[in-house]
């Protein structure tokens, strides 16, 4: 059985650029599982290290937390905090990051069987609807605040990110993994579409 992990030292760019990927297969998956985790361990540390509050830093620093807070449920996480600029760097960097880690991952080489099982078994209606959920997921920070009218058991685990570094830390690496699904799930729906087009 082929081994899709990772490329060996003398393959060949073009044997490496026949495996498929979501768009083009660029980047061994070895090495974006390891910048994965890089970017998870940074949400950790952000949660953790970063001051409750920091109106006296760098312009840098301030047009970030400007930045972040621009979206409602990041401003509203972060009113209700006992640390709300650490809450706001870690939630709105996992909102951010997240793109950027779908994209990676639409570069990164992986089996063949998997892409076509997900793309042939599945109906259009059903893609339809993963997609529109998908959608849902990454537009809901900028269109409703869960902190003030989320369900109760929202509002409860939100009560504990709140008041807790360590729950603020794995709420945000959270975040970036469903953020990071649902961006993945839009790339691969377009790059169905960019496919079926060029057919």
């Amino acid at each position: 059985m082929e081994d899709y992990t990772a490329l060996p030292l003398n393959t060949s760019r073009s044997a490496y650029s026949e495996r498929r990927a979501v768009f083009i297969s660029i980047l061994p998956r070895n090495a974006f599982l390891v910048l994965f985790v890089l970017c998870l361990v940074g949400e950790v540390m952000v949660a953790l290290s970063v001051p409750g509050h920091t109106e006296e830093s760098s312009e840098t620093i301030s047009y970030l937390r400007q930045l972040f807070l621009s979206v409602p449920d990041v401003k509203s996480l972060s009113a209700t905090s006992m640390f709300p600029d650490a809450t706001a760097f870690a939630y709105g960097l996992a909102i951010w990051c997240a793109p950027i880690v779908a994209l990676l991952f639409s570069f990164t080489a992986l089996n063949p069987k998997v892409l076509g099982n997900a793309t042939e078994r599945a109906s259009s209606v059903t893609r339809v609807v993963w997609t529109l959920g998908a959608l849902s997921i990454i537009a809901a920070p900028v269109l409703f605040e869960f902190a003030d009218h989320g369900p109760a058991l929202s509002r409860y685990v939100l009560e504990s990110v709140a008041v807790s570094r360590l729950a603020l830390a794995i709420y945000a690496s959270s975040l970036l993994v469903s953020f990071g699904l649902a961006w993945g799930l839009v790339l691969f729906e377009l790059s169905n579409i960019i496919r079926g087009a060029t057919k």
